[in-house]
């Protein structure tokens, strides 16, 4: 499934017949990160992807995986892979 969806853990862990709490624990079990960590991760996958085969503004790209804040999608980015999303795209696009 698209990871830029805004899903919602009350609702996955519905599906599996789980409490949420029970859920994210099973989660974090088995992948090893929390689900909204896991979703923040393949978000940032996506971008990388859109940086590196794209010449989409950086902006349209936060926007395109689920950040309705740029600022938030840089700092993110740059927590997870080390370097800016400009910068990326200048290493890697």
């Amino acid at each position: 499934r698209n990871c830029c969806d805004d899903v919602k853990i009350s609702r996955l862990a519905e599906n599996f017949g789980m409490s949420e709490a029970h859920f994210i624990r099973s989660f974090k079990s088995y992948n090893g990160v929390t689900p909204r960590a896991y979703a923040l991760m393949c978000r940032i996958e996506h971008a990388k992807m859109l940086l590196s085969s794209t010449d989409m503004r950086i902006g349209y790209i936060a926007e395109a995986c689920g950040f309705s804040d740029a600022l938030y999608f840089s700092r993110a980015f740059k927590k997870i892979t080390g370097s800016s999303p400009r910068d990326y795209r200048r290493n890697f696009g």
